[in-house]
């Protein structure tokens, strides 16, 4: 589970290995929080220097390389590395490439998983 917490440009993650998806909902419903989406993906992680390199794959859209580092330089040298065109790189986040670019309206929709979509 990742916790986003801060404005939209200026987010702080929280990272918590979970075991039991269904007891954290759980937990978290007692707490008084309200599920209104539920969204899945595909994530493998590798590391190449300092780099963190994530392949991810969303329902209905091709996958993709996110690369996460100190520094624009420590990416380059990275895209470079995997062959990547830094032309072609995007700075937005995957609900805005998401939406924009593949015309799948996340933020509206209550499932957006590998067996529903609405």
């Amino acid at each position: 589970m990742e916790i986003n917490i801060g404005s939209k440009d200026n987010n702080r993650e929280i990272e918590i290995e979970v075991s039991d998806l269904q007891k954290a909902k759980d937990f978290l419903e007692e707490l008084g929080l309200v599920a209104f989406r539920q969204q899945e993906k595909k994530r493998h992680t590798f590391k190449l220097g300092e780099v963190i390199v994530d392949i991810d794959t969303w329902p209905s859209i091709p996958t993709y390389v996110e690369l996460e580092g100190p520094n624009e330089e420590s990416l380059k040298e990275a895209a470079v590395k995997l062959g990547l065109d830094w032309k072609n790189v995007v700075f937005k986040s995957a609900r805005f490439i998401i939406e924009e670019k593949y015309g799948i309206p996340v933020s509206s929709l209550h499932f957006f998983t590998f067996s529903k979509i609405e």
